[in-house]
């Protein structure tokens, strides 16, 4: 059995280049795209079991990439099933730009890789002044988020509460990052990326 792929990250290069290995070292002789255009759906998953049970004959194997980014919470729990026994002959690459939002069921059923590039547009803070600058902003926004998601808590809306403890949860850990001595150079862009 073939533990699936979740590849993550911003460098496009680095991870259609990890695709391209991939396919070469499992010999993929099928391949299927889903989630490229639009959101990954129920419907996307259905056909995606009923391709992967449609196996080819012999050692032939079939890859299938899907893009999660934008992933239904249905699609998630019909795709749960197929990854925790995925086919023999099939491949399983998943890609998505942040794993922010991929529910950790998800997440452990895969092969995580991370491929990130820096951004040159945000500057290297060094500076002490410049550090302090940048912790007063995500400390503001911190507090910004939480009280937004304790009014979403009271007004009982479950699905953006859902959404917004996984936002909370990469700012608390964005906040452990900047009180290290670090460049917070990387945790602006983090913070840049959570939508």
């Amino acid at each position: 059995m073939s533990q699936p792929f979740l590849l993550y990250g911003n460098d496009e290069r680095a991870l259609r280049a990890r695709e391209e290995v991939i396919m070469q070292e499992r010999g993929v002789l099928r391949t299927y795209r889903f989630g490229d255009d639009d959101a990954l759906g129920i419907d996307d998953v259905r056909e995606i079991r009923r391709r992967a049970d449609l196996a080819p004959g012999g050692s032939e194997s079939q890859c299938f990439f899907l893009r999660l980014d934008h992933m239904t919470r249905e699609a998630a729990n019909a795709l749960l099933k197929i990854l925790e026994e995925p086919p023999e002959s099939s491949v399983f690459v998943m890609r998505c730009s942040s794993l922010v939002g991929i529910p950790d069921t998800v997440q452990s059923r895969a092969r995580l890789e991370a491929y990130w590039v820096e951004n040159p547009n945000i500057p290297d803070v060094t500076r002490e002044s410049e550090r302090e600058e940048a912790l007063s902003f995500l400390d503001s926004e911190l507090l910004r988020r939480r009280e937004r998601l304790h009014m979403l808590v009271e007004r009982g809306d479950q699905k953006k509460t859902i959404e917004r403890l996984a936002l909370m949860r990469a700012l608390h850990v964005s906040a452990m990052l900047a009180a290290s001595r670090a460049s917070t150079k990387p945790l602006l862009e983090l913070y840049r990326m959570i939508p």
